[in-house]
């Protein structure tokens, strides 16, 4: 899902593909007649795992087409039909639906002949169930007299001597039996289910064997096989976020469906560790001294992800996105490389920072981001995350301490740049040389490929101007620069500038013709734009730096002012 963050008047969005959501269902459909002079006859399914399933409708006539009668069963995951006639052929399939009535794909068929005195007659399904791509578990039904054990997908019960003594035509006379379930290769134990009714989730259950009763142990397909893995996203409130409720989140999943995770929020970072559901959903509490403890629900999508949820305090809730690490050696990103980073700064300098964050930016084949930058009040910075599947990268850093943080969706594009928005957040610091007010920042972040190339410049052109604005000065400094192929700039009137070749970074030193002291700053190249640009510090606000082509001029940053 692309996503970016969008920030209006203070506030982020998360704004992305709308999700359609299809309802794909994998129900082991089994039969279970009951010696019941009413010819009552009790069916039982595996239970989904996807969350929105809303219940099931069972369907049934006298052919595998036009099926004359539906019963609604709701949750249930069996149903028990009466008033058929001995001799009488009935086909059964089942159906799940969610909140709006849309309809999965059927069961496979079930295939009965109503046998005259009540023993158990054999069923099985048919050609449709191949056509309709359903699940092939074995279905196993084990009778003493009106007891019923059915076993719904691949594993066993043990011990054995339990399940022999069970089955039709042995006779078990005990009043309890204990039984333990293991799931086949590839299949979790779902639970044990007795006449439609969950009553066990644990493999070992103990209970009693009486007349009248289908119990069913259920294994269905492992759905974490193809979603475990390292997870890496962010949390904010949708439109509202703040220092105090915003932050990253990083989780692995096992394929047990078992998952340990941290999460990082207001300086802090917090590890807890638990069991994903077989619907993919776990909620946790965090305990934090002298805090409200938080609230974290996840819900993992088991086809391909995302991880998503909220977590809260209470008084806030968050919106949580985290998308799967799907890179490797054997599966490079098409991202990997050098690139260089721009966060613009402020029009508006003496309440919020007006030089430009700078960085370098390396991605891996193996899809891990690495920055290393400075912000454009000074703050340094490094970061390590993730590129996602669809060229995404969270970005996370806590800043001043635990009293503020940056972050936002960046996503790289085809023709190597990087784009998004971030939120930067400064609480009051009564002690900081710069913006002890604090303030809440936004910026379209442009990155550029970055690539050096020895005896090239690393800007398209050898004729510069290097203008310096904001930051105290009584005026805007400009002062015409030449570019070389040495990695570094001079011009006689005292500008010294010095390229990074190995970054695309660059810093340097101006002569203040009002003081006659130097004033230092940093800066980043982006080849892709063709043009540079950074920072210096003021003794109240920073200032912004910009290289360009002496026939740029006027030029202004993209993303700032009009």
């Amino acid at each position: 899902m692309t996503r970016q963050m969008v920030l209006e008047s203070g506030l982020i969005r998360m704004r992305g593909r709308r999700e359609i959501l299809m309802l794909a269902m994998s129900l082991g459909l089994a039969v279970c007649p009951l010696a019941l002079p009413a010819q009552s006859i009790t069916l039982a399914w595996n239970p989904s795992t996807n969350a929105n399933v809303a219940g099931y409708m069972l369907c049934f006539g006298n052919d595998g087409i036009q099926f004359g009668r539906r019963m609604d069963v709701g949750t249930n995951i069996s149903a028990r039909v009466t008033g058929f006639q001995p001799g009488t052929t009935i086909y059964f399939e089942v159906v799940a639906y969610d909140g709006n009535k849309n309809q999965s794909l059927p069961s496979r068929l079930i295939e009965y002949t109503v046998p005259g005195n009540g023993t158990v007659a054999q069923s099985g399904g048919s050609a449709f169930a191949s056509q309709n791509a359903m699940s092939k578990a074995a279905v196993q039904t084990i009778s003493n007299t009106a007891f019923s054990l059915v076993i719904s997908g691949h594993g066993t019960l043990a011990p054995s001597r339990i399940v022999k003594a069970l089955q039709a035509g042995n006779t078990y006379t005990a009043a309890t039996a204990t039984l333990t379930a293991t799931a086949g290769k590839g299949y979790v134990f779902a639970g044990w289910v007795s006449n439609g009714v969950l009553v066990a989730a644990t493999p070992k259950y103990t209970f009693r064997v009486e007349s009248n009763v289908v119990l069913q142990a259920s294994f269905i397909p492992n759905p974490f096989l193809p979603v475990d893995g390292a997870y890496h996203g962010l949390f904010y409130v949708t439109n509202d976020a703040a220092e105090d409720s915003s932050g990253s989140f990083v989780a692995t999943v096992t394929s047990s469906g078992a998952f340990s995770a941290n999460l990082r929020l207001d300086g802090q970072s917090y590890s807890f560790s638990g069991a994903l559901s077989l619907a993919g959903a776990a909620s946790k509490s965090i305990h934090r001294p002298g805090l409200s403890p938080l609230t974290v629900d996840l819900q993992l999508g088991l086809t391909n992800g995302p991880l998503t949820g909220t977590i809260s305090d209470g008084t806030w809730t968050a919106d949580l996105v985290a998308d799967a690490a799907v890179y490797s050696a054997a599966n490079p990103a098409p991202q990997a490389g050098k690139y260089t980073l721009l966060i613009p700064g402020s029009e508006n300098a003496s309440a919020q920072p007006g030089g430009n964050g700078i960085g370098a930016v390396t991605v891996s084949k193996s899809g891990a981001v690495t920055f290393h930058g400075i912000l454009g009040d000074g703050t340094p910075v490094t970061s390590t995350s993730i590129v996602t599947s669809e060229g995404q990268w969270p970005l996370y850093v806590s800043l001043y301490g635990g009293k503020g943080s940056i972050l936002g969706w960046l996503s790289f594009t085809n023709d190597g740049a990087i784009s998004g928005q971030t939120g930067w957040f400064k609480l009051p610091q009564a002690a900081a040389k710069l913006y002890p007010g604090g303030f809440t920042n936004s910026a379209e972040v442009i990155g550029s490929a970055y690539q050096y190339t020895n005896g090239l410049p690393l800007l398209g052109f050898t004729e510069g101007w290097l203008s310096l604005t904001n930051g105290d000065l009584a005026q805007s400094i400009t002062n015409q620069v030449a570019l070389g192929p040495d990695a570094s700039a001079a011009d006689p009137s005292g500008v010294k500038l010095v390229f990074n070749d190995a970054s695309g970074l660059f810093k340097g030193s101006v002569t203040n013709q009002e003081t006659g002291k130097p004033i230092v700053f940093n800066g980043a190249v982006l080849q892709n734009q063709n043009f540079g640009a950074g920072f210096f510090p003021g003794k109240t606000g920073s200032g912004s730096v910009v290289l360009i082509n002496a026939e740029s001029l006027p030029f202004r940053i993209p993303g700032i002012g009009p």
